[in-house]
């Protein structure tokens, strides 16, 4: 005769939390939505999960989804959506929290130890003070070939609610 005793689950592993921004030319251009994923030894003590959001402004919500929301038997994930209210510069973490007929596992959180919230961040500002300058040289013989200059100041808002000379503020890459 085999006993097979119902224990709580084991906590979640390897959670994150990311903000997706909206696609390039989308029509909005404000915080689109945040993914917490994480990852379970098997689900076949899991019956479902808790999520609790929380905001640096005060806010938080909690949502209670099924085991269905992991893809397969580890990787897991939810989102949170109609967060456009929220101004860049906002700080995020999640906590999760696996759970059956017999409890709830320890709760994780993300981001974790030393590791700083998400910041949301928005669209940047424009770069300031754009100058184009043309210029002509000499190229194969007996034609001029153009060439175009671009100096341009950083933008006053990197997108993440900071001021161009806050040391604190995300590194805009890629302009």
């Amino acid at each position: 005769v085999t006993i097979e005793l119902f224990k709580r689950p084991a906590a979640v592993q390897s959670l994150t939390l990311t903000q997706q921004l909206p696609s390039v030319g989308a029509s909005t251009e404000s915080i689109d939505k945040v993914v917490a994923a994480w990852s379970v030894d098997g689900l076949s003590n899991v019956a479902g999960f808790t999520l609790v959001l929380r905001a640096s402004i005060g806010w938080n919500e909690t949502r209670h989804v099924g085991a269905n929301v992991c893809s397969s038997s580890v990787s897991c994930s939810a989102v949170f959506e109609d967060l456009d209210w929220l101004e860049p510069g906002t700080t995020l973490t999640v906590e999760v929290q696996a759970h059956n007929a017999m409890g709830s596992s320890d709760p994780v959180l993300a981001p974790r130890g030393k590791e700083p919230p998400l910041l949301l961040v928005g669209p940047p500002t424009a770069p300031r003070a754009v100058v184009v300058s043309q210029t002509t040289a000499p190229s194969a013989p007996g034609t001029l070939a153009t060439r175009f200059g671009v100096v341009w100041s950083a933008p006053g808002d990197y997108g993440d609610g900071r001021a161009a000379n806050n040391t604190d503020r995300t590194t805009l890459l890629g302009y």
